[in-house]
């Protein structure tokens, strides 16, 4: 229940959250600029992990892709 007087926010979809105008997209070519050997991730989960190893952090995830370290920890 949210005390009297302050307005309720709406919480944006998890989803639509994490990947609004490509942005993870746009971490995986910031964080691997040379040639992969292999095919980048295509799952949200793997995209995620990806990221996660090459940062080193979720919090640096978070930072890069502009979201909260919860947001990344979700997936």
């Amino acid at each position: 229940m949210v005390p009297a007087g302050r307005p309720r926010r709406p919480r944006p979809h998890p989803r639509t959250d994490l990947n609004r105008a490509g942005e993870i997209e746009d971490a995986i070519e910031r964080a691997d600029r040379e040639a992969f050997t292999r095919e980048p991730p295509k799952t949200l989960k793997g995209q995620i992990g990806y990221l996660i190893r090459q940062f080193g952090s979720a919090k640096a995830v978070a930072q890069e892709i502009g979201v909260t370290a919860d947001s990344v920890n979700r997936y």
